[in-house]
């Protein structure tokens, strides 16, 4: 008896080491959360003539970085004196997601794209209205460098959304019409942020 509490103490100490265990996780490896690839993604959005990878989003689409981006565009919302915060963000992402969801479904029916992938595309292509919220905190936006910048922003997010969608059914040239969509959720998130 007195063997069988002593083993039980032994194996059951915080402090004791073993060279045998296992190696426990990362908590982004236990939430699957992969750094690598989340950069390699923004670094396929920052690159609008590059075309060779694309496919590399829509393969593995991931929401931790849309997420992250959709909190860090609210966070610098918040910072440069405007009030929406992440609640209403969150809620224009996933109304558009799902119309944009609708209208890909509609044009290309032959190739159906997850909603995963949607949202994924249209969170990671707000890497430009990211940037432009960062130059907000310190800049006024309502100044003619600030609507330049709005306007560039909501052009570089809406082609690099619509090249994305049009990469996995190669037909680029729709490109235009998939860009439309696309440039009107970004213009409404520049639009909170300017107003």
């Amino acid at each position: 008896m007195d063997e069988y509490f002593k083993v039980k103490l032994t194996y059951s100490s915080p402090f004791s080491y073993y060279p045998d265990a296992e190696v426990e996780p990362s908590l982004l490896q236990e939430l699957e959360i992969n750094s690598d690839q989340i950069l390699q993604k923004i670094q396929i959005i920052c690159h609008l003539s590059r075309h060779p990878d694309d496919e590399c989003l829509l393969k593995d689409p991931d929401l931790s970085g849309p997420l992250f981006l959709y909190l860090l565009l609210s966070t610098c919302s918040f910072l440069s004196g405007n009030s929406p915060h992440f609640g209403s963000v969150y809620g224009i992402s996933v109304v558009s997601c799902v119309l944009m969801y609708c209208l890909l479904s509609l044009m290309f029916s032959e190739h159906v794209f997850p909603v995963t992938t949607v949202a994924s595309v249209l969170g990671y292509s707000l890497v430009p209205i990211v940037a432009l919220s960062a130059f907000g905190i310190f800049y006024p936006l309502r100044s003619l460098v600030g609507i330049t910048l709005a306007t560039s922003s909501v052009i570089w997010s809406s082609m690099s959304a619509s090249r994305l969608f049009v990469t996995v059914p190669g037909k680029w040239k729709q490109q235009p019409l998939v860009a439309y969509p696309c440039a009107v959720v970004a213009a409404i998130y520049v639009l909170i942020l300017m107003f």
